[in-house]
This record gives structure tokens, sequence and C-alpha cells, in this order.
């Protein structure tokens, strides 16, 4: 008899979660199709109505879990109902930053080291290897596992994480990543995200990380925070797209008198995410 895939994952996934496959969207389109015609997976309707071989039946329902379109028990989340009415082969800028801050952000289901190799080793004008990523994946993780995790999983962590940001068909076109000589690679100053994306991620960081209070101080958005290096944001571009953000309606930012604060005007997440794909 089949089960429902991953009914008893954990918050954060685990470090081989990939099972040595890079993020692809079209992998993450279809299991996404599937999750909504049937409001849920197993095992056997992957196998049916995808083209998804046996270790990707394992691996790409848990990217989709941390890349925010489905929820633990592999039901489509209000991204992922998004996502397939409005870009279902997941090929706007947007859509892509998304995936990206939600597999990043350290409230949400991508494993802990997926966060401290973006916010650690995405610095613009940096160079990294596999070998670096792979020595920052053992520093992350020491401590907080009993087991000791082996050269193979720390590799392979290295290898899905740099696959994901080079590869066109996964998150290549972001351009946070580009091969510098053989085996290294250059970390890129991205393209300016768009402003609904990071006002999306303002208010799910703002619930999730800072629990939803109605004013923040607004060094918790930037000088005390990591949103803007999960979206590898300078400070004066943070502070422009807070601007911008203010224009929105979704939050109003008081600088006339420290400390400064920033207060909430959006009911929910999901009303910057419906402005984002404009429903």
């Amino acid at each position: 008899m089949d089960t429902a895939i991953g009914t008893c994952r954990s918050h954060k996934l685990g470090t081989s979660f990939h099972r040595t496959f890079a993020l692809s969207r079209d992998s993450l389109s279809q299991v996404l199709r599937v999750a909504v015609r049937h409001d849920g997976l197993t095992s056997d309707l992957l196998r049916q109505e995808t083209s998804l071989g046996t270790v990707q039946v394992e691996a790409v329902p848990r990217y989709a879990y941390a890349t925010g379109l489905l929820s633990s028990a592999n039901q489509p989340l209000s991204f992922g109902r998004l996502v397939m009415e409005r870009d279902p082969a997941m090929s706007l800028p947007a859509t892509q930053w998304l995936l990206h801050y939600h597999l990043s952000a350290p409230h949400r289901g991508g494993p802990v080291f997926w966060k401290h190799l973006v916010v650690g080793c995405l610095t613009p004008s940096s160079v990294v290897t596999a070998a670096d990523l792979a020595g920052e994946v053992r520093r992350c993780l020491a401590g907080t596992t009993k087991h000791q995790v082996g050269d193979s999983t720390l590799r392979g962590a290295a290898t899905a994480f740099i696959g994901t940001y080079t590869k066109p068909e996964a998150l290549g076109n972001l351009g946070l990543l580009r091969s510098s000589e053989r085996g290294a690679y250059e970390v890129c100053e991205p393209d300016d995200i768009p402003v609904e994306v990071f006002a999306y991620a303002v208010c799910d960081y703002w619930e999730g990380v800072l629990g939803g209070a109605n004013t923040v101080d607004l060094a918790e958005l930037t000088a005390r925070s990591d949103l803007p290096a999960l979206l590898m944001l300078s400070t004066a571009a943070t502070n422009r797209l807070l601007r911008t953000g203010q224009r929105m309606g979704l939050f109003e930012v008081q600088r006339s008198v420290a400390p400064y604060q920033v207060m909430r005007a959006w009911r929910s997440p999901a009303q910057a995410l419906g402005a984002l794909y404009g429903t």
C-alpha cells in the first residue's frame, strides 16, 4: 500500500535531502502539477504522472517543500498554487528569487547548511570552490549533530548547492555564481530583485523570525538581520527597496527619531504575494 511522501518529515530538511540532485525547475513543476491536481502526493502518483526517476521521486518533493511550494505533508501552499496558475515553468525571475529565498530563509524548511552558505559564502566578487563549500557545511554542522557527517555527504551538499546556482534549468539565471576557472566559481552581484519579491520576503521574515509584531526596529531588517544577505542586498539597496515598499503601502518607515522603526501595514504575507503575481 502506498503512503504519502514525507508525512513524518521534520521542519528542517537533512543535509542529504537532495540525493545528489541540484534543484530542477522542470522537475519541481511536474511535482507541483500533480500535487495541485490531487491536493497532495504519493510516490505512486509521481511514478504514474511524471518522468521522475526512482531517486528523484524522493528528492524533488523535498525541494518543493524547501522552496515553499508544498507543505511538509506535500499539499500545495498558496505560493505553489499561484506558481502553477501564473508561472508553471517557473521562468519568471520573481518566481526564481522566491524559490531561492524560501530555500535559504532560517525559519523555512531548507537544510541548515543552505542558509549558512548563502549568508556566509555568497559575497559578491569572492571566489569559492566545492572544497570551500564542503568545509563550510562541515563547520555549520559541527556541534549540531551527534553523528559525524561523512566526506561524501559534505561533497554532495556542495555539489547540489553549486548546481542549483549555476545550471540554467535550476536557478542559474539569477546570476549568483559563475564558473571562473577550473573548479572555482565567482560570486556575482545579481541584477536588482523585483521590489515585490523584497516586499514579500520582508513580510514573511517578519512573521517567521521577528514574531509578527506590529513594529520593529529598522535594524532588525537591516544591520541585525540576515534578510539582506539572503537576497544579496547591500545596505543602500535594502533601504531603497524599503522606501519603495512603503510607497506600495505594505509598511511605513519612521526615520525622524532614533531608534528608527518599521511599522507593518499588511494583513499577511499573502498580500505581498498577491501583488507579485497580480492577483
